[in-house]
């Protein structure tokens, strides 16, 4: 009960505003004459359950939000908004400064919730009025007004510009203090004033990820001046993922194990699975359905799924989940999210597989360790790898890759992975290799390198272990015959990495180069294939995932 009073206290810290007097309300026919152009939309509460998965920890949330779906001039034309809004940072800039919280001697790193951040933020650009419930009225409107409108004066949920509102008073607040965003990382927040301290924030919407040696609370109390926040706490639970981390120092060096876990996520995505398709689960060996002949494949193919209605929902459920901390799942979701359109008896088969796998396998975890006595020898590894018209449901290959920061004795963060289908299908294995290799160059080892050398200011080598030959050759000539037919994106894609892999690296850069890697070792098959039992075991193996 206590929390569902957040609305009506969100409504009192509006009324508490110094212009709040000055703003009276007024009737929308005024406002069409004085302001026509100005934006009207409705202003309503809602109220959800945060943590829904974890019983224990459930909490009640009320919040007053903007209908932005129906937001119009007074006029009574559409209002019209900017395509781009704010962007959050990703979960790879997370990982990333737990990695560099791992190596770094003297490092912190804290969690904190901006406390109604949006509300925080003054409402800016176009005039916006709302119309507020009459449960909201005050005493003395009733019988004087028949349609009065109040100036939106902060930012609120569901308004196109209010996350801009918010993203700018927070990101103007940090670049006052020194802090720089680094060139493709969103909402990721860089301040490194002498080269004996550096400190990072990282930002989604409102939760905040801070990490830093030396001068980190120093700094943090200065922004808590302007933004209001939750006092520090270490970092938990961030975006779904439950972070267990643990340290110990032995022979002067400092050794952090990290597990990712959403084990109560998904147990609560397969009872949800289990309530809405009334089947029993089984225990199985892989999420992959096994192939059938093509006879019951077609007959499969044939008719509607009986999941169809509930597919998105399920689906995307899994789709969290795996960019998130279950990345085995990545192709095969990858492969059920472009069946929801088309959702069919097979596509049934497959999702069942998959939360019979989930279901007595939630204890199998992904896990990163690195020590500071990794400091000296750290390179990141990118493993991309491809699966030629691995797909019976399409020719086009699929793409996949795994990403991560490795030290000694066999000791890696994961930074990041995915699965992907290419844009256009490729007749032969090293084509496909070459367009998934030049992918994960592009869009992720060479930003992640790029924030990694921001952070520890020092070079950051990197591998890139390609397990088919032809593709090495390909791109270390930067052209191949065999691949003439190429259409022109793709036939950039091998001088794109044949100058990256020759390339002298700059001052203070690392250098990146392509290795062979044995196929039975490479991380990239979790990423491309449906794996038999005994692969798949190795597999997840491979990319630090056990129980």
């Amino acid at each position: 009960p206590g929390a569902l009073t957040a609305a009506p206290n969100e409504l009192d810290e509006l009324r508490s505003h110094p212009a709040w007097d000055e703003e009276h309300p007024g009737e929308a026919s005024d406002l069409i004459r004085e302001q026509p152009d100005a934006h009207v939309a409705r202003a309503f509460p809602i109220i959800g359950v945060k943590n829904f998965e974890d019983p224990p920890n459930r909490l009640w949330k009320g919040r007053i939000v903007v209908a932005g779906n129906n937001i119009k001039t007074a006029s009574g034309q559409w209002a019209l908004f900017q395509d781009m809004g704010a962007v959050p940072s990703t979960m790879a800039a997370c990982r990333a400064i737990l990695a560099a919280y791992s190596v770094m001697k003297g490092a912190e790193l804290y969690q904190s919730d901006c406390v109604k951040a949006y509300v925080q933020a003054e409402m800016k650009g176009t005039p916006t009025y709302v119309r507020l419930p009459k449960a909201w009225w005050p005493p003395h409107w009733v019988g004087r007004y028949r349609d009065p409108l109040c100036r939106l004066l902060r930012a609120l949920y569901g308004h196109p510009d209010g996350g801009n509102q918010w993203a700018d008073k927070i990101g103007e607040e940090l670049h006052r203090l020194g802090f720089t965003e680094p060139e493709g990382w969103a909402a990721t927040y860089v301040l490194r004033a002498a080269d004996s301290h550096v400190i990072v924030f990282v930002l989604y919407v409102d939760d905040l990820i801070m990490f830093g040696t030396a001068r980190v609370n120093e700094i943090i109390a200065k922004v808590r001046i302007n933004i209001k926040m939750d006092d520090p706490a270490n970092l938990q639970k961030y975006l779904g993922v439950v972070h267990h981390i643990m340290r110990k120092e032995t022979n002067g060096e400092v050794l952090t194990e990290i597990t990712f876990d959403m084990e109560q996520y998904f147990r609560s995505a397969v009872e949800d699975y289990v309530a809405l398709s009334g089947k029993t689960l089984s225990k199985v060996a892989t999420p992959f359905a096994p192939r059938i002949d093509g006879e019951s494949l077609d007959a499969l193919l044939a008719e509607r799924g009986d999941m169809a209605e509930h597919a998105a929902h399920c689906v995307m459920k899994l789709m969290y989940g795996a960019r998130m901390a279950l990345p085995y799942l990545c192709v095969i979701v990858s492969r059920l999210s472009s069946q929801i359109a088309r959702w069919t008896k097979d596509s049934d088969r497959r999702l069942h597989r998959v939360y019979c796998f989930l279901n007595y396998a939630l204890d199998i975890k992904l896990k990163g360790s690195l020590s500071t006595a990794d400091w000296g020898s750290l390179k990141l590894i990118a493993w991309p790898d491809a699966d030629l018209n691995g797909d019976y449901m399409d020719t086009k290959s699929t793409s996949g890759f795994f990403l991560e920061l490795v030290g000694e004795r066999g000791r890696g963060m994961p930074l990041a992975w995915g699965a992907k289908k290419q844009g256009c299908t490729a007749v032969h294995t090293a084509e496909a290799e070459v367009v998934s290799m030049a992918a994960c160059v592009r869009s992720e080892l060479l930003p992640m390198q790029a924030l990694l050398e921001l952070i520890f200011q020092r070079p950051i080598d990197c591998e890139v272990r390609e397990d088919n030959a032809a593709a090495i050759v390909s791109v270390t000539k930067g052209y191949s015959p065999a691949m003439r037919h190429l259409p022109r994106t793709q036939r950039v894609s091998l001088g794109f990495l044949h100058e990256v892999f020759t390339a002298e690296p700059q001052e203070g850069e690392g250098r990146v180069r392509v290795m062979k890697a044995e196929t039975d070792e490479h991380r990239g098959d979790a990423f491309t294939k449906e794996l038999e039992s005994q692969k798949f075991a190795n597999a997840l193996h491979l990319i630090r995932m056990c129980r």
